[in-house]
């Protein structure tokens, strides 16, 4: 059995919500003129390692896929 120290390890965090308008809809207009500067902000903070995004640059077009059993 190994011991890992803090350094051995990365934490990874995704959040997943769904947005109650569309994203062109007035009302998200503040949320999604924000978008640049947060994840700006972001990459240049201490222990930032990666985010998922795509080639736009972030990750608002990406749809998780619901699979039912």
């Amino acid at each position: 059995m190994s011991v890992f120290s803090t350094r051995d390890c990365q934490l990874a965090q995704f959040n997943c919500a769904r947005a109650r308008f569309q994203l062109d809809d007035t009302r998200m207009r503040d949320f999604v003129a924000a978008l640049d500067k947060i994840n700006k902000l972001a990459e240049k903070s201490p222990g930032f390692i990666w985010r998922l995004q795509t080639g736009a640059g972030h990750s608002i077009d990406i749809r998780p896929s619901r699979t039912t059993s």
